[in-house]
């Protein structure tokens, strides 16, 4: 009876580490957008004037504002805009800029161009982690790399946008940065959190 009860406990606990395990895989949600410059998106972005906090915009840039962080909530009325593009629209972390702690609106393209499943593993650096593809995720990281040369991409974690690099030539070593990490720990549980939804 004893040996019973036993194996029913380690059943129920196997069960439920694998469902963690499997919630983590579905939840976590990995990108590197290809983004969309202010100037390809008029005249919707002039629209925008009633989000924006900071008009003084490069046109090349995929910045399309700022919104401070208590009038976040707008965002998600942009949505319902008739006029909306095709495109994704994202957030960054808070910044301080010269109108104070806001998001910036990002305009990326409406599919991420590299997802969690062209990742073998990511390993945690100072400041950064660092991300290697597997074969085919190589060969669509120098093909981005490669159509995007001078141009800015997105990395995104769970709809959050944690990384904006410029490209400056094509990458083919299958190796890839998230920059700009606060602290060690950080970059640590990111890492740990892309590593445990990268199919194995």
């Amino acid at each position: 009876m004893k040996k019973t009860s036993i194996i029913s406990i380690c059943i129920a606990l196997l069960f439920c580490t694998l469902q963690h395990s499997f919630a983590q895989k579905i939840n976590t949600q990995f990108g590197i957008y290809e983004t969309v410059p202010l100037n390809d998106l008029r005249p919707f972005s002039e629209n925008l004037s009633k989000f924006i906090l900071n008009q003084e915009l490069d046109t090349d840039s995929p910045v399309l504002g700022y919104v401070s962080i208590n009038n976040a909530a707008y965002f998600d009325s942009l949505f319902t805009e008739a006029s909306t593009p095709k495109m994704h629209l994202m957030l960054t972390k808070p910044n301080k800029n010269s109108s104070g702690s806001s998001y910036a609106i990002i305009a990326l393209k409406e599919e991420a161009f590299i997802d969690i499943s062209d990742i073998s593993k990511t390993i945690p650096r100072v400041g950064a982690v660092e991300i290697r593809f597997n074969y085919k995720g190589t060969k669509k990281w120098a093909e981005m790399t490669n159509a995007n040369t001078g141009k800015i991409v997105a990395f995104t974690v769970n709809n959050e946008i944690w990384s904006l690099p410029m490209v400056n030539a094509e990458i083919r070593s299958g190796v890839a940065m998230i920059a700009g990490i606060v602290d060690e720990k950080t970059a640590a549980d990111l890492s740990k959190l892309l590593n445990s939804a990268i199919s194995k």
